[in-house]
């Protein structure tokens, strides 16, 4: 598993089963297993509408969850996951991932924050990132 063992999770009131969804989609997605099909099988209905990254190297390679789904990255992890119940059915993710660039032998470290909303389908869609 590529994800960092020190996932944080706030105190509020994120449900076990919603919070396993998520992991799980992050797993799949940093073991670079997960296609748009897959991706299904972890969090139905999920619409990705924009994303927040952060690159610390400056440069012009960002990971976001499109470029790990379109496998332009190897050697993905995600570090210091952290979910949080912002309100009332949504929660907030954040981390970093970390990757090398197929062509590229330099590691790139690029922060995240994806927002996802409960719909009533006990499943989770981002909203916004």
């Amino acid at each position: 598993m590529a994800i960092n063992t020190n996932t944080i999770y706030s105190q509020s009131d994120i449900e076990e089963s919603d919070r396993n969804q998520l992991v799980s989609f992050y797993e799949a997605l940093s073991n670079n297993v997960i296609t748009a099909e897959i991706l299904q099988t972890h969090i139905p209905n999920l619409k990705l509408l924009s994303e927040t990254t952060d690159s610390k190297n400056q440069n012009k390679y960002t990971i976001s969850i499109e470029t790990i789904l379109q496998n332009q990255w190897s050697q993905v992890a995600i570090i210091n996951l952290k979910m949080e119940m912002i309100k009332n059915h949504i929660i907030q993710v954040s981390g970093e991932f970390t990757g090398r660039e197929l062509l590229e032998c330099e590691f790139i470290t690029t922060e995240f924050k994806h927002i996802w909303e409960k719909n009533d389908k006990s499943t989770y869609k981002i909203v916004k990132q």
